[in-house]
């Protein structure tokens, strides 16, 4: 059995270079040039695979369906216009659930380079290739996964409004209902 190792990072979170027992991997720090091949598929994958929608563009979505609840229309209309709206996004968030493992492996693949490689050329080729050393290696998937995080762009300042919006939402829903939030304890 393989031991699962975790991946060693500097202070920023970004991974430092590694071993497998047959590579050496290099990290293209986010910000570096990384070329136009790595380019052009890293706009690709930061598309949320099966959904056509990046994940600020989910979260916009919800926000329609929120305004879309308050509309002054029929209810009739407006509760089968919101469950379309929200059953279509939830198909969306499935499909995204299904692909995020895959999608942040590749993800960290486009900011690693195997020593002996052009650096600046990338296919789903390569990074199976990597993916398949990081396995046998016993890499860390959440090291893999947590490093393509940081890779993109605005994510935690979406994740940020989020919480904003979900805390002013909770306000909002236990006025409404008189439940309030559970208090947690050390």
């Amino acid at each position: 059995m393989t031991t699962i190792r975790t991946l060693e990072t500097d202070g920023t979170g970004v991974l430092v270079p590694f071993k497998t027992e047959k590579h050496k991997y290099n990290v293209i720090r986010p910000g570096e040039p990384m070329g136009i091949s790595r380019w052009t598929e890293y706009t690709k994958l930061s598309i949320v695979l099966g959904t056509g929608k990046t994940l600020s563009a989910l979260i916009e979505a919800f926000k329609e369906i929120e305004l879309l609840a308050v509309e002054n229309r029929k209810y009739e209309e407006l509760k089968l216009d919101i469950v379309l709206m929200a059953n279509s996004h939830r198909r969306g968030l499935i499909e995204l659930s299904k692909a995020r493992y895959d999608y942040g492996l590749y993800q960290a693949s486009l900011f690693i380079v195997r020593e002996g490689d052009e650096g600046k050329d990338w296919s789903y080729d390569l990074a199976n290739e990597y993916i398949d050393d990081w396995k046998a290696a016993g890499i860390s998937e959440q090291s893999l996964f947590f490093f393509a995080i940081k890779t993109v762009v605005g994510l935690s300042e979406q994740v940020g409004r989020l919480r904003e919006e979900a805390s002013r939402q909770t306000g909002v829903l236990s006025g409404i209902s008189g439940l309030t939030t559970p208090v947690e304890t050390n």
